[in-house]
């Protein structure tokens, strides 16, 4: 029976895609257009696994760190941009304007490469032109940014049906294409918006909104409702709850050997037998241990991440 051959250190390095330094990640924005944005509340998720941990499978000694061999010019280029950087590794955004005033500042000081890492919009259809035509503004702007510098954008769960019509300078990774391999350095990482591994059932549900016969579907709906159902929709959207989930680190390190463990899987699938590391959003969490890289929600506190 046909096997996919392995993926060698040396084939990765020549075929895979780079994370340029300094490069800058924002997850889990949730922008809202013409919404003043609510407190994100504070909750621990799986406190009750703690319990549990010890009959997990040990994870494989960690043989890297991601931020180990970090480019100093990242540090330069922070002296360009309103960031509070005491709350390392995740530096914290202290501009006006929110999100969409990081991307100003952005623009006027590019990185290397910027990484959307899904949930940017806190929804954002693109198939929908009631959609597209309230998120102009949040378009521009990184259409405008992408003229500058390399912009990468994962799709989330709150934004999705993305394409070249939208974004014609964006590298656009759909869910299908998702987790991503990168190289960074001479490390090899995986890069989703992170709503992978959770279950059946959700995997279903998440698969069903971006199939394009769902997207059709909507798009007809929008047009026949002239926007109604969209503007339904995205209030009852608008007035959900947005948790920020740190966790204890015990707690973490119980998480982040847990979705180790599912991105292995994935893996050896893929034929990769080299260590890698992971960096992933939604989860609002903003920890990391050194290989896997729980990114901030930046609706909830700000914060951004930066190689």
């Amino acid at each position: 029976m046909y096997s996919q051959p392995l993926l060698t250190e040396s084939k990765i390095a020549h075929t895979l895609p780079k994370i340029l330094s300094p490069a800058v990640f924002i997850a889990d924005a949730h922008y809202m257009v013409d919404s003043t944005p609510k407190p994100a509340i504070l909750r621990t998720p799986y406190n009750d696994k703690v319990a549990h941990t010890a009959s997990l499978p040990s994870d494989t000694p960690c043989t890297f760190d991601i931020c180990e061999h970090s480019n100093n010019d990242q540090f330069v280029w922070y002296q360009n941009i309103e960031l509070e950087t005491s709350v390392a590794p995740y530096p914290r955004y202290i501009g006006e304007n929110g999100l969409l005033g990081l991307l100003e500042h952005l623009i006027a000081s590019p990185p290397a490469q910027i990484f959307l890492m899904g949930d940017i919009a806190h929804l954002l259809i693109g198939h929908l032109p009631s959609s597209t035509k309230q998120h102009r503004d949040f378009l521009a702007i990184i259409n405008k940014l992408a003229r500058l510098c390399e912009v990468v954008y994962f799709e989330g769960n709150h934004d999705f049906g993305l394409d070249s019509a939208l974004f014609p300078n964006v590298r656009i990774y759909p869910r299908s294409l998702q987790p991503a391999v990168f190289m960074y350095n001479d490390k090899c990482l995986f890069l989703s918006h992170g709503d992978y591994f959770i279950g059946t059932l959700y995997e279903a549900y998440i698969r069903t909104m971006n199939a394009p016969l769902t997207l059709s579907l909507l798009k007809l709906l929008d047009i026949l409702s002239v926007g109604y159902l969209y503007n339904a929709i995205t209030a009852r959207i608008n007035a959900k709850q947005i948790y920020n989930m740190p966790m204890p680190d015990e707690v973490f390190r119980w998480f982040a050997n847990k979705r180790m463990q599912s991105y292995k899987q994935y893996a050896k699938r893929l034929g990769i037998s080299i260590p890698f590391g992971v960096i992933e959003g939604h989860f609002h969490i903003g920890m990391m241990t050194k290989n896997f890289i729980a990114l901030p929600s930046f609706y909830c506190n700000q914060r951004i991440f930066v190689l």
